[in-house]
């Protein structure tokens, strides 16, 4: 986490006026999708809000460093008076940052921005020059507002020369020397103040206009620097290869997903090793989370409704057996074999109907053995032929009869000895 100071923002705002403000951060991703490594694995924090009022913030806003392709989205609005500064920033390190120090960039590209920072560094010298001029305007004479207008533009053109210095990655040094050349004078500002009391200013291209209490304006004078020299081109990024193998041979900047989490290789792993926290090659870049608790248990299902009765009968067979209309579907018949059955051919069902009719079949304790003959037509599952019934005493042949809406199909449910 990095800790934003915002000391300076609230003197700029609490120079002007009372001030009710509010922070608000939102981690966002680039619009360029060529940039991203990969669209699930990232888990955003939640937007970070701080308010100020009477003098403090209801909390130091606390920032996380995010994904290569994202940024943090900030708007800090005075809610008093509308004044607002919105910026998009890279957030790099855990360390506490202040907030005029923090880093622009693209939002479409999610790359640091010349022309975001240089924007920012105008809305900055904007917003203290105007401060100072109305804070300056309270002053007794108007004398002293001459000297308090020139004490401001200094302060302001080294505040503009510190950020250059510290963005010399994006502004170059000769935009900072043109910047300071173009600078507004005091005797100038001065000037308009005699002509009107200043109470706004605004930047209209390169311009900083001043406006009197009237809303004419009374000052215009450039602010902005020439473009400055390209910077030098930046490492490499990683190359993502999806999820981990054990048989691939990976090199220094891969990433991989493994086990939840996402890793990137800093040197060459030797193939095989896994990545872990204490591997030496593999580097966290986005760990699993922890398991979230357990929810609530879920209402209970309502009832369901009773299931079909078999109707179970028990019976003698020898002869010709006509199974149906004799017995219902569906049915258990339990039969004691006294001679040879032959079984008539199974009529037909009705096509809106289907049921299982299950024979069990003994041999008798003496007597016999008996055998059983199926109709020819009768389908056997598995394209199997159908059984034959087993000799020994009190043995039983299990055979299931299904009438499938069209056809009469049969399986064998098993054979059993005693």
């Amino acid at each position: 986490m990095s800790i934003i100071n915002l000391n300076l923002f609230t003197d700029i705002l609490g120079g002007i006026g009372e001030v009710e403000a509010r922070f608000s951060a939102t981690p966002k991703r680039a619009k360029n999708p060529a940039i991203r490594i990969s669209d699930d694995t990232v888990i955003f924090p939640s937007t970070v809000i701080s308010d100020y009022q009477n003098g403090t913030w209801s909390q130091i806003p606390e920032l996380t460093v995010l994904p290569l392709d994202c940024y943090w989205a900030i708007t800090v609005r005075d809610n008093l008076s509308g004044r607002s500064v919105q910026r998009n920033v890279l957030i790099s390190t855990d360390d506490s940052v202040d907030f005029e120090d923090l880093v622009d960039v693209d939002p479409g590209s999610g790359e640091p921005s010349e022309e975001a920072l240089s924007a920012w560094t105008i809305v900055l010298a904007d917003i203290e020059l105007i401060g100072a001029a109305v804070e300056a305007d309270r002053i007794s004479t108007l004398g002293y507002l001459n000297d308090t207008i020139a004490a401001a533009l200094e302060i302001e053109n080294s505040k503009v020369a510190a950020a250059s210095s510290a963005s010399n990655a994006l502004i170059s040094k000769q935009n900072a020397e043109t910047s300071a050349s173009t600078a507004v004078s005091a005797s100038e500002v001065a000037e308009a103040a005699r002509s009107g009391m200043l109470v706004s200013g605004a930047v209209s291209g390169n311009d900083l206009v001043l406006y009197n209490l009237d809303g004419d304006e009374v000052f215009r004078g450039n602010v902005r620097g020439i473009q400055g020299i390209q910077g030098p081109v930046g490492p490499a990024g990683l190359t993502w290869r999806g999820n981990w193998s054990s048989s691939i041979d990976y090199i220094n900047n891969n990433a991989v997903y493994y086990d939840g989490s996402s890793w990137f290789a800093s040197g060459d792993p030797t193939i095989g090793e896994i990545p872990a926290e204490a591997s030496a090659h593999w580097v966290p870049l986005a760990i699993r989370g922890p398991v979230g608790i357990q929810g609530p248990t879920g209402n209970t299902g309502i009832q369901g409704l009773p299931g079909d009765l078999t109707t179970s009968v028990s019976t003698s067979w020898g002869g010709t057996i006509t199974i149906l209309p004799s017995y219902t579907l569906p049915s258990t018949i339990r039969v004691l074999l006294t001679a040879n059955v032959i079984f008539a051919a199974l009529a037909n069902q009705a096509s809106d109907r289907s049921g299982t009719i299950t024979l069990i079949l003994k041999q008798p304790s003496t007597g016999g053995p008996y055998t059983v003959a199926f109709p020819s037509a009768l389908e056997w599952a598995g394209d199997a032929n159908a059984p034959s019934m087993p000799t020994a005493p009190n043995s039983e042949l299990i055979v299931h009869l299904f009438w499938t809406g069209s056809a009469w199909r049969a399986m064998v449910g098993g054979v059993f000895f005693p």
